[in-house]
């Protein structure tokens, strides 16, 4: 029974599980039963997955043990230029699509060699990174009337309660949680994350994880930004994904993944994503002022770490006192 204890504990997100169970019970008596509509719960599966997509590709990076500060601005950037060079190039609209993903993943690869091969914190580079990005942003606005000519459907179809966008968020989950969790890349982000040296020393080429993990997640950003874009019909805001960065540490910390790296999972990002999201909805839905939600980021945030720091010891103790029994019966 304690090692069934000590296995569930160990599973990153399950604390997240269940603070997200218990406010959602919280928001359905508050709101007189309201929250579980099926029109909110229509609202909530249509946002969850432009903040889900670029959760998970934070988790992975941080599980790397490296930080990206400028998501919000990758989110805003690949959509913008998809419009810009739609409107001002012959380019057909997959070929803008297949460039917007391709500026994103310039973005993670700058990012990466100058975290590995300048040996600059991966926090500051990033956070550069947040304004140089955002400024072409905003020096790519332009306006058009060709929206309706981009394959939004193929993105953002509604088939009711969810939309197409859903499918593209749990297939890219999917993939992810078995690259993560069941091949020897996903063993390696791991190693790279919690013991860097001796994962070196074993020939995991470190510094290529990390830069992949770097690429992955500003693509993922960019991907989302698109999604969000069509959602809007197609036209993008130099805003867009404004302070997204905040959100998204506060999805991957709260979910369960190590600030120090070597910890996390998908599973986690899920949680995390969607917790935030659904205090976003509730606070709305029981009109309670927008200046609280930043409150609630940040007290689950510290609350996070705490119980899971805490959690995490009493595994530790669990198998400490697996282990004393063995030697005691041996």
């Amino acid at each position: 029974m304690r090692l069934l204890l000590k296995k569930i504990i160990d599973t990153p997100g399950i604390s997240a599980l269940i603070i997200l169970i218990l406010i959602l019970l919280a928001f359905q008596i508050y709101t007189g039963g309201l929250f579980f509509n099926p029109y909110n719960i229509e609202l909530i599966l249509t946002i969850w997955p432009e903040l889900g997509i670029v959760v998970i590709g934070v988790v992975i990076l941080m599980i790397a043990r490296e930080f990206d500060l400028s998501v919000g601005s990758t989110f805003a950037l690949s959509p913008m230029l998809m419009q810009y060079l739609f409107a001002h190039t012959p380019l057909n609209p997959w070929a803008t699509i297949f460039l917007g993903l391709a500026a994103a993943a310039l973005v993670g690869l700058v990012n990466g060699m100058l975290t590995i091969y300048k040996r600059i914190p991966s926090f500051i580079v990033t956070l550069g990174m947040l304004f140089i990005v955002r400024s072409i942003v905003v020096a790519l606005v332009t306006r058009h009337d060709k929206a309706d000519e981009f394959p939004m459907d193929f993105f953002i179809y509604d088939f009711g309660l969810i939309r197409a966008s859903f499918i593209w968020f749990i297939g890219i989950t999917l993939i992810l949680g078995y690259v993560l969790h069941r091949t020897n890349f996903g063993n390696w982000i791991y190693a790279t994350g919690g013991q860097t040296e001796a994962a070196q020393n074993m020939g995991i080429p470190v510094n290529k994880v990390k830069i992949g993990c770097f690429m992955l997640c500003s693509v993922l950003s960019g991907f989302a930004g698109i999604i969000q874009s069509f959602r809007a019909g197609g036209f993008v805001l130099p805003n867009l994904g404004t302070g997204m960065e905040l959100e998204v540490i506060a999805a991957a910390v709260v979910g369960g993944t190590a600030l120090f790296g070597g910890y996390g999972s998908v599973l986690g990002a899920l949680v995390g994503a969607l917790l935030i999201r659904t205090i976003d909805n509730g606070f709305i839905m029981s009109r309670v002022p927008i200046e609280y939600f930043r409150t609630a980021l940040g007290l689950m945030i510290i609350g996070a770490v705490l119980v899971n720091t805490d959690l995490q010891r009493w595994a530790q103790g669990i198998r400490a006192d697996k282990n004393s029994d063995k030697k005691d019966t041996g």
